[in-house]
């Protein structure tokens, strides 16, 4: 198991934790982060075409650092979903995946607590 297995893992126990109900559908958010705008954007048409709600902005960097670093964008993948380990696992390679093709880079994803009263 690697490290964004670990990862993963880790927000589903605090998710737990802070009482969410895991076996409800959740609205998941998957982050991506790409150097440039065209990246971003391929990445979302076929991310949009497995039926995720997506957003792509530029990330706004310090002041004191736009002198040094290059424009960022993030793209926002969001989805209702039981978050079950083996779907959690999954997506995320999946995600980690995309991102590499468009030369990105999969940074994690979150969820609201949904609780069982909800």
């Amino acid at each position: 198991m690697g490290a964004r297995d670990e990862r993963d893992l880790a927000v589903l126990r605090k998710l737990k934790e802070l009482g969410s109900e895991l076996s409800k559908p959740h609205m998941v958010d998957f982050f991506l982060y790409f150097p440039s705008e065209k990246q971003a954007k391929s990445a979302l048409s076929e991310i949009e075409r497995e039926g995720y709600v997506v957003r792509v902005d530029p990330v706004s960097p310090p002041w004191w650092r736009r002198f040094f670093s290059k424009p960022v964008w993030t793209c926002c993948a969001s989805k209702s979903m039981v978050p079950e380990r083996e779907t959690i696992l999954e997506t995320s390679a999946w995600f980690d995946v995309i991102a590499k093709r468009f030369c990105g880079e999969y940074d994690g994803w979150g969820s609201e607590v949904l609780s069982t009263d909800t």
